[in-house]
């Protein structure tokens, strides 16, 4: 029987654990915007592209805050200006990504990677 996962929730209360999978859990509390997880996104899939299949990782991020900016040019007035990018709250031992079925070594190089490109000090379990 499979746990239920909600993919909607949000990341400070989600610190489910499942049986025989790796997590990558956040060791401190920072703001992470979508260009950064894209880019982990991006790595996780070319380490994962040979498996058949294509579910063996969910992103648990959120992207609930939008920062807005005005044109560089404009007068005072006239709005808050157009959405610029999203960024997430994430907090202390915060599951950022679980992975299911892939083997160890595999799993260390993609933490590697993350390790290279978020700004957050992240940790690696498998339970």
């Amino acid at each position: 029987m499979k746990p239920f996962l909600n993919k909607k929730a949000n990341i400070s209360n989600h610190n489910v654990i499942m049986p025989n999978k790796y997590y990558i859990i956040s060791s401190q509390s920072s703001l992470l915007t979508k260009k950064q997880i894209d880019s982990c996104i991006s790595v996780v899939r070319y380490y994962l592209k040979r498996y058949k299949k294509k579910k063996n990782f969910v992103n648990l991020v959120q992207f609930n805050v939008p920062i807005t900016k005005k044109n560089k040019g404009s007068r005072m007035g006239s709005g808050k200006g157009k959405i610029k990018e999203s960024i997430s709250n994430i907090n202390m031992n915060s599951v950022l990504f679980i992975f299911k079925n892939v083997k160890e070594w595999r799993m260390h190089k993609i933490y590697k990677q993350m390790q290279y490109r978020l700004p957050v000090k992240i940790m690696l379990k498998f339970r």
